[in-house]
C-alpha cells in the first residue's frame, strides 16, 4: 500500500540525531535555537520560535496577539480541529467562515461573509487564523479588515505570494512539523514573526520556570533532538519543492485527462497535498474504494468540516461541504519512486 504520507529520510538525519545523542544535551540547548535561526532566514522572518506542536504554536500565536477572554476568533471551516482547540484554550469562541472554491480558505469577502451571517462587526473580532490549505497561498496579500490574521502556514511551508514567503502578510504565522508534514520532526511546530515585541512576549511563554513571578506559560520549546533531525530537511526543503511541483504537474495532466481536476495551483505553491474532485459525495466514496483496491491510500484534506463539529447547518457553508464531500488527496511527497508515481497516475486515470 502506499500510504498518503511518508516522511522523507536523508543520512544527514541519522546523524544530527547521533551528535545531539552524544552530546547529551537533549533539550535546552543550541541546536534549537540554531534551527531557529535558519527557519527565520528560510521564512523571510527576523524571528522564529520552534515548540513541541502546530497546535502549542497556535495557542501560542493567540496567547501573543493578547486575544481576551470571550472575544471571537475568525476561523475557515475547512481546516482541522486544532483551530477550534487553541480557540478555547485561549478562552475565545470561534467565528466560522466558508471558504473560497479557488483557494480553499477565508478570503476577504467570505470573512466579511461570516461577520454579517452572524451580526458581529469586524472590531468584535479579535484575530482571524487563515489557513494556507494543502499549500495554497490564501489571499492575505489583499486582507483588508481590521481583523489581526494569524497566518496558518502548518501545510504551507515555502509557498510564496507575490515571490515572498506566507508568513509575511499577517502579524504571527504558525507551522506544524508533524510527521505528515511539509518537514517532519515528529512532533513540532514554530511561530515566526516580524515584530520584536512579540517574540520577546512568545518566547517569554514557553518557558515557565525560573521566574519570580508567575505568569501563565507552558512547557513548549522543541527539545534539540527534533530540532536537529529538522535541520537538514531545511536545508533540502527547495529541492523538495521542486520535486513535488514535478509529481503535481504529472497528477494534473492525469486528472484533467480523467475530468476529476481541480484548477492549476498558483506557481507559489509548495503542494503539499493534490486533490481530485469527483462529481458527488457517492463519487468520492467510490473513488476511495477505487484506489485502496490499486493499493494507494487516499484521504479527505480535512478529516471533519468544523461546522460540522459544532452542529451548524450544511447550508451555511456550502462551499466547505461541497469541496469536503467530492475532493480526495492523492500520495504526493519527496520519496515516492517512479513506479509508485505511476500507479497513482494510473489509478486517477481509470477512475470510474
Amino acid at each position: 500500500m502506499i500510504p498518503h504520507s511518508r516522511p522523507t529520510l536523508l543520512p544527514a538525519m541519522a546523524e544530527a540525531s547521533a551528535r545531539v545523542l552524544e552530546s547529551g544535551q537533549h533539550a535546552g540547548g543550541a541546536e534549537r535555537l540554531v534551527f531557529e535561526t535558519e527557519l527565520a532566514k528560510f521564512c523571510g522572518q527576523p524571528h522564529a520560535i520552534a515548540v513541541q506542536s502546530g497546535s502549542a504554536a497556535l495557542h501560542l500565536a493567540l496567547m501573543t496577539l493578547g486575544v481576551p477572554r470571550g472575544s471571537r476568533v475568525l476561523a475557515p471551516s475547512y481546516a482541522c480541529a486544532a483551530l477550534l482547540n487553541s480557540i478555547d484554550a485561549v478562552g475565545a469562541t470561534v467565528l466560522l467562515a466558508d471558504i473560497d472554491r479557488g483557494c480553499l480558505s477565508i478570503t476577504p469577502e467570505t470573512a466579511r461573509a461570516a461577520c454579517a451571517r452572524e451580526a458581529v462587526d469586524e472590531d468584535e473580532v479579535a484575530a482571524a487564523i487563515v489557513p494556507h490549505m494543502i499549500g495554497l497561498p490564501a489571499p492575505v496579500d489583499r486582507w483588508d479588515l481590521a481583523i489581526p490574521v494569524v497566518e496558518d502556514a502548518a501545510m504551507a511551508l515555502g509557498t510564496r505570494i507575490n515571490g515572498r514567503p506566507v508568513g509575511e502578510y499577517g502579524e504571527i504565522a504558525v507551522l506544524s512539523f508533524y510527521a505528515t508534514k511539509m518537514l517532519s520532526t515528529g512532533q513540532g511546530g514554530a511561530v515566526v514573526m516580524t515584530g520584536d515585541g512579540f517574540a520577546d512576549d512568545a518566547r517569554d511563554r514557553i518557558q515557565y520556570d525560573g521566574r519570580d513571578e508567575w505568569r501563565p506559560s507552558w512547557n513548549y520549546p522543541l527539545p534539540d533532538l527534533a530540532a536537529a533531525i529538522g535541520r537538514p530537511q531545511l536545508a533540502a526543503m527547495e529541492e523538495w519543492i521542486e520535486r513535488r511541483r514535478a509529481i503535481a504537474a504529472r497528477y494534473q495532466e492525469a486528472a484533467e485527462r480523467a475530468g476529476c481536476a481541480r484548477p492549476p495551483a498558483p506557481p507559489g505553491a509548495c503542494h503539499y497535498r493534490f486533490l481530485i474532485e469527483l462529481s458527488d459525495f457517492a463519487a468520492g466514496q467510490h473513488a476511495d474504494e477505487h484506489f485502496r483496491g490499486r493499493g494507494i491510500e487516499a484521504k479527505p484534506a480535512v478529516f471533519r468540516p468544523l461546522h460540522r463539529y459544532l452542529e451548524l447547518a450544511d447550508l451555511d457553508f456550502p462551499v466547505t461541504t461541497e469541496v469536503w464531500e467530492r475532493s480526495l488527496s492523492v500520495p504526493l511527497y519527496p520519496s515516492l519512486t517512479e513506479p509508485e508515481i505511476e500507479q497513482v497516475i494510473e489509478a486517477i486515470t481509470t477512475l470510474p
